[in-house]
């Protein structure tokens, strides 16, 4: 059991390397929505374009071919492969861009204050080895940070808090 359990968080954890590696590749305008299942043992995610989204804590809004959903308690359901454990995340990206190539197109774009956040959050799951969620279904506060798995918060993504984001975002484009 712990075996299942840690090949479950391993998986989950390359999907979101996956995510971050897509916006190296300039997919930055990708979005994630990570939630726990109701017994909180379960991590799911949702993969969309910025434009599905109207604010950052909210679920991705249902666009045909534009959202990818992925659940660690069936792995290969995301793009069907099998033994994804073996695969990179960057191998897992060029997977996600071929099965996917509706919702990639509508992530190209540049968002360098959003791809630094989603690029430190990945480094600080993989430290503290933890999941983000935006979503449970027990009460929680979001104001002090995203959750992770471990008990503890990560800073809000750059669209949380504009004021400051924005003069960041000014500043990484040299303006």
């Amino acid at each position: 059991m712990i075996k299942k359990a840690e090949d479950r968080f391993c998986s989950a954890l390359s999907v979101l390397q996956m995510c971050s590696e897509l916006h190296q590749r300039g997919y930055q305008k990708l979005r994630i929505y990570p939630a726990l299942s109701p017994s909180g043992t379960h991590w799911r995610l949702a993969l969309a374009p910025s434009c599905c989204f109207s604010r950052w804590c909210l679920p991705p809004q249902a666009r045909p071919g534009l959202i990818a959903h992925y659940s660690n308690t069936d792995q290969e359901a995301l793009i069907h492969w099998t033994a994804n454990d073996v695969l990179t995340p960057p191998q897992l990206a060029d997977k996600f861009i071929f099965t996917f190539p509706k919702l990639t197109k509508h992530c190209k774009g540049h968002d360098a204050a959003h791809s630094l956040w989603l690029q430190e959050l990945t480094e600080q799951c993989i430290e503290h080895r933890a999941l983000p969620w935006f979503q449970a279904d027990w009460d929680y506060d979001l104001s002090h940070g995203v959750p992770l798995t471990n008990g503890h918060t990560f800073r809000l993504p750059p669209e949380a808090v504009p004021g400051r984001w924005g003069k960041l975002r000014l500043k990484l484009l040299g303006f």
